[in-house]
């Protein structure tokens, strides 16, 4: 595909580079599609194209800049095609040819499998089956939850929900920037054309503000007037309803699944021992509803909280320690008064709140010392652990590991 003839949306700036990635995925969809269809002549000259019941789908929406890892439409709205023959079509309520508009999610696909075969799911099994016998309709106000935790080595805690109309995004880390910083990405001639055109100072508005800290902390857009999610609606007055209803939604969703992120990585190794952190979860499920409220108050960037956050450094769990940091972090300069209760945090037992404090003192103007206590974070010798399934000695890192 010729990259002049390519479509630059509106959030991507007008790059050569960016043009040729875009170029470059249209020509990789293109071969894609050849694929499958040898696949489904294959099929046919088996004599089993109408015995088989086809899903076609994306694992996300492609690597161009502002695609994988961002919960904006153009990271999470996956192609889904749905072929079922005519043999099988009492398993389907949807008619061949129809455009579907129910909200689908990964979640949904293995109860939707199982229930092809007959089976209902497990009951500690998420989501949905929308095939098959043991169809579930979805609620009048169904919404898919969206979630996002780091590029790569980066971290930066993002949660959403949307029903295909409206979309609302809560980022828990606003004071970092929009942009990747992986080495990842930067692999991407794109994102490095764009990086350079912002230290360049060649962008401005949208395309500049990407990559600057102190994001916005909510998001809200109308994806059937805005498709590309360019306006944020988070702060018309005409929409506090809809925002406020949407947050709360948002925080039982988190509560309701026992959202592991609310979890600093560091932490899991040391809390779950041998078992997996969402069974370490369950045995603190009364506890959930007052760290996710701890968690949207500590990501408001609301100097009133300080305070409360401040008292709620002398917690004996971590998890509401890392929190309340994590709250006097985000407001910067403007959290000045807390250095002293911050600083003492230099010493705490967990590594993740250590660097919260570090990172803090940083943007205090505290370079030597917030350089000093990472420089030592880093020195840190790694325990050593007994990994209960291999039975031998290996380094846990602050990785998700398995």
């Amino acid at each position: 595909m010729d990259p002049a003839k390519v479509t630059i949306r509106p959030y991507l700036p007008d790059l050569p580079e960016i043009r040729s990635d875009i170029a470059i995925y249209h020509d990789t969809m293109t071969a894609l599609d050849t694929q499958v269809g040898k696949l489904l002549d294959e099929l046919k000259n088996a004599g089993l194209g109408d015995d088989t019941i086809i899903l076609y789908y994306g694992d996300h929406v492609g690597i161009t800049p502002r695609g994988k890892r961002y919960l904006k439409d153009s990271g999470t709205h996956i192609p889904m095609l749905l072929q079922v023959p005519k043999k099988w079509q009492h398993l389907s309520r949807f008619k061949p040819g129809q455009k579907v508009d129910e909200p689908v999610a990964f979640v949904d696909l293995a109860p939707t499998l199982l229930s092809l075969a007959g089976t209902k799911k497990p009951e500690q099994m998420q989501g949905r089956a929308f095939l098959g016998t043991h169809r579930v309709e979805p609620a009048k106000d169904d919404m898919v939850f969206l979630f996002a935790d780091r590029f790569d080595k980066i971290y930066g805690m993002r949660r959403g929900l949307t029903d295909g109309r409206w979309k609302y995004i809560r980022r828990f880390t606003p004071h970092l920037s929009a942009a990747p910083y992986s080495y990842y990405q930067f692999s991407q001639a794109g994102w490095r054309a764009w990086q350079q055109a912002w230290k360049e100072g060649k962008l401005k508005g949208r395309h500049k503000d990407i990559w600057l800290g102190n994001q916005p902390i909510e998001e809200l857009f109308d994806l059937q007037s805005d498709p590309w999610e360019v306006n944020n609606l988070a702060t018309d007055t005409s929409h506090v309803k809809r925002l406020t209803t949407m947050r709360a939604r948002l925080k039982n969703k988190m509560i309701e699944v026992k959202d592991t992120g609310l979890i600093p990585e560091p932490m899991f190794a040391e809390l779950a021992h041998s078992q997996p952190i969402s069974s370490y979860w369950n045995t603190r499920s009364a506890k959930l509803p007052s760290l996710a409220d701890l968690a949207f108050t500590a990501s408001d960037r609301n100097t009133k909280n300080l305070p409360l956050l401040i008292k709620t450094l002398d917690s004996k769990d971590p998890v509401t320690r890392y929190w309340a940091a994590q709250g006097i972090l985000i407001p910067g300069k403007s959290a000045n008064h807390a250095q002293p209760d911050m600083t003492r945090l230099l010493t705490d037992s967990q590594s993740a709140i250590r660097v919260t404090a570090a990172q803090y003192l940083f943007t205090l103007g505290k370079k030597e010392q917030s350089v000093t206590a990472l420089m030592a974070e880093l020195n840190r010798k790694k325990k050593q652990r007994i990994c209960p399934a291999q039975h031998h000695q290996c380094h846990h890192s602050n990785q998700r590991t398995g």
